[in-house]
């Protein structure tokens, strides 16, 4: 039997590398899963669109248990998903349904859907219960899991509180409690205003109890902003070019364009906007097939109102964003693919052949050496 195929849920610490796999590997499109390293405003606000934020609550032997409190009151809805946490190595998969099951824009797959579906009328410990006896969840989240020769004695146990914004309300998520508990109204826009200081309240309790916690965020895929960024960044230096075509067709010859130019291809040459580029190269033939086409620039010249030195200092600011984007871009692809890799390191199993070659080793008399630092 493979780890994957294996019926019990294999232990899996926090990682943003492993919870973004775990969406893709469930079918679930263009989201990723990233830490929150602070809980400022513009933190948040810099990581839209988020779907929603999980707090991890790490369960030690020396934890304090979470005292009853006025957020022990629930608010039932039957329109939400909300499953009990039954199985603790499965509290990644509890946390990321509980936001991918209430977000209508993600495209979550046809397993998620049909796992949906099937449990749409059941009971919250029921519901708990279906995820945790789902084969295909259950291998998903196994696929990407480390493999351990022996499961730990002492595995580490994590309680998941996830936040979201649904119908109108922010509510909390916590799979240890009866139903979901309904914090106040918000809209799309405010929500993570509004739950920054649910956050603050909660981490200083958390603190106060000496109990470790970790928080993370649900987003989209970094790379689909950045590729939907630099359309309209691209489209909207196109424009400016036209215009100037058509006004100065001398522009492109002035020194100062030239020197940027020749600035802006050695720039390019950069590992991160190379590795950029060829991801955008993909996405914007994608917006180039659609009907509605690129984005378009709503501003439109005639000579009058076109100021030369103001439009070619656009440009000049658009095509450094450009390059950040760029930039980014390729540092993002390069961490997806690191996540790819690492997944890919997990379902193998290298004891055996350390095992092999330390035996080699003393066979050939070497490993005494190697231990003593000896030649």
């Amino acid at each position: 039997m493979t780890r994957e195929d294996s019926l019990e849920w294999l232990h899996m610490d926090p990682n943003p590398g492993l919870f973004t796999q775990l969406c893709l590997n469930m079918g679930v499109k263009d989201v990723q899963v990233e830490p929150i390293l602070s809980i400022k405003r513009n933190f948040l606000c810099d990581q839209r669109p988020v779907y929603g934020i999980i707090v991890f609550l790490h369960q030690t032997p020396t934890s304090t248990p979470t005292p009853a409190s006025k957020d022990d009151s629930v608010t039932p809805n039957d329109h939400m998903y909300f499953a009990n946490q039954v199985v603790n190595n499965a509290y990644a998969m509890h946390a990321l349904l509980s936001i991918l099951l209430n977000c209508d824009i993600i495209k979550i797959g046809s397993t998620l859907t049909e796992f949906k579906d099937f449990t749409k009328d059941f009971p919250s410990t029921i519901k708990g219960l279906s995820l945790s006896n789902s084969h295909a969840l259950r291998k998903s989240h196994n696929y990407v899991a480390r493999s351990w020769p022996k499961q730990p004695k002492k595995k580490s146990a994590y309680q998941y509180i996830s936040y979201i914004p649904f119908e109108g309300y922010l509510w909390e998520l916590d799979g240890l409690k009866s139903g979901p508990l309904r914090l106040g109204p918000c809209t799309e826009t405010n929500w993570l205003d509004r739950l920054q200081f649910e956050l603050l309240r909660k981490t200083d309790r958390f603190q106060k109890q000496n109990m470790p916690y970790s928080m993370w965020s649900i987003i989209e895929d970094r790379r689909t902003v950045l590729q939907r960024k630099l359309v309209a960044k691209s489209n909207k230096t196109n424009n400016i070019e036209t215009k100037l075509d058509e006004y100065y067709p001398e522009w492109r010859l002035m020194t100062d364009v030239q020197k940027w130019e020749e600035e802006y291809q050695y720039a390019m040459l950069n590992k991160h906007n190379v590795l950029g580029l060829d991801v955008a190269a993909h996405m914007t033939r994608h917006y180039q097939s659609r009907n509605d086409a690129m984005p378009s620039d709503p501003q439109c010249y005639d000579h009058d109102q076109f100021n030369f030195k103001e439009q070619m200092d656009t440009w000049l600011q658009t095509k450094d964003e450009i390059l950040r984007i760029y930039n980014d871009l390729g540092k993002e692809e390069e961490k997806h693919q690191h996540y790819q890799c690492d997944t890919v390191r997990r379902q193998h199993d290298y004891d055996p052949f350390i095992t092999a070659y330390l035996e080699a080793l003393q066979s050939q008399g070497l490993l005494d050496q190697i231990i003593t630092g000896s030649t």
